[in-house]
């Protein structure tokens, strides 16, 4: 283990002597954290797409899917998860998880926001549907306690969201099966409103985009506006701020790296540090995967990991701009859950390349 992290650290922070333009100014630590869940046949093959969050002092994991037969590659079978997990977090680098409950159906591809003590899971799909459902998850005596919270106005998948104030926040995704670009929130303490609609973000439509809330506003970067007989697959690569003070978008510079090249955040995670700044990591290579998706060509999900050059950066936005603070093969992932607990970022799961999915945990300090 003292090895990997001492790896990872390499990888992370000795990188930035490789030149002017990867001087790094932050230090990034990554420790990988053994153990995952095994009580569901499959899990421990490792998933994307969960539900994650950190409450009442222990990691909690919930549901996403993964191919553990055979690879999607060969046609495997896409299985979805159900299962609740936790475990609690006391300096350990291995995790012990437990099974404290099960959602009422296996979902993935849905938006998990931690306000409080509380984890809230909203939306998602398996292998029947899209879902509209909300769930609050918190732990009461080792066992998850699921609270039903008011259904969304629409089935809802492959969105983001965040919490800001007392509300939670989702948008873009799929909106009952249609690439959409709308906002939706949910204040807790107002439930009988249900949710409401707020001004759709502009530009193209956004499925698998990124979000993290800023001073009373909410920011979106990534996502793609899928092919259709009239246009090819769109990137959303510049980002949107929405301020809740003035109820109006302002466009955001997209995001680049430390040489001003743009990098693509669809299929990514982001979060807010306490200083305020956004740290984003993950997702798919920009030109790899529009020519993937406009161009299908036979054998594409047979190259090695490498091939595909998901995002290897950790970004950092802040004061209106973009900076990389480091990179890390162990931050290359789509699909991944990310949080904070304040002082440390924790990643878990997601898929190395389309179809394999990684068991790896991370928690990470930037310094």
């Amino acid at each position: 283990m003292a090895l990997r992290f001492i790896l990872l650290l390499l990888t992370a922070c000795l990188t930035s002597m490789c030149g002017a333009s990867q001087q790094y100014t932050l230090q990034m630590n990554i420790q990988q954290l053994k153990g995952f869940p095994t009580a569901e046949a499959g899990i421990e093959k490792g998933v994307s797409a969960c539900f994650a969050g950190l409450i009442q002092d222990h990691l909690v994991m919930v549901g996403g899917c993964n191919f553990p037969e055979r690879p999607a590659a060969e046609k495997g079978e896409k299985r979805y998860y159900q299962g609740i997990y936790a475990t609690a977090v006391n300096g350990s680098d291995t995790n012990v998880w437990e099974k404290v409950g099960e959602l009422p159906t296996p979902i993935a591809y849905g938006v998990s926001i931690v306000k409080g003590e509380t984890l809230y899971c909203i939306g998602g799909n398996n292998a029947e549907s899209s879902l509209n459902t909300t769930y609050a998850i918190t732990l009461k005596g080792g066992k998850a306690e699921i609270t039903n919270l008011p259904t969304l106005p629409a089935k809802l998948d492959n969105h983001a969201g965040c919490a800001i104030g007392d509300s939670l926040i989702v948008l873009g995704g799929n909106w009952n099966g249609h690439a959409s670009n709308r906002v939706l929130m949910l204040e807790l303490s107002a439930l009988d409103k249900g949710w409401q609609q707020l001004p759709d973000f502009p530009g193209i439509p956004r499925v698998q985009p990124v979000c993290a809330f800023a001073e009373n506003s909410i920011c979106l970067w990534g996502g793609s506006s899928p092919r259709t007989e009239a246009q090819d697959t769109q990137l959303g690569l510049e980002g949107w701020q929405y301020d809740f003070n003035t109820a109006t978008w302002t466009a955001l510079p997209a995001a680049t790296d430390n040489t001003g090249e743009t990098v693509f955040l669809g299929g990514g995670c982001a979060t807010t540090l306490s200083d305020g700044s956004i740290i984003a990591m993950g997702g798919v290579n920009k030109d790899i995967f529009l020519n993937a998706v406009n161009h299908p060509q036979p054998g594409y999900m047979t190259h090695p990991v490498e091939w595909y050059r998901f995002n290897r950066l950790v970004m950092q936005f802040k004061d209106g701009q973009w900076k990389t603070i480091g990179e890390s093969e162990a931050t290359a992932r789509a699909g991944a859950a990310l949080f904070t607990d304040g002082t440390h970022l924790y990643e878990i799961g997601g898929e190395l390349k389309p179809g394999i999915r990684s068991t790896g945990i991370y928690k990470i300090t930037i310094k």
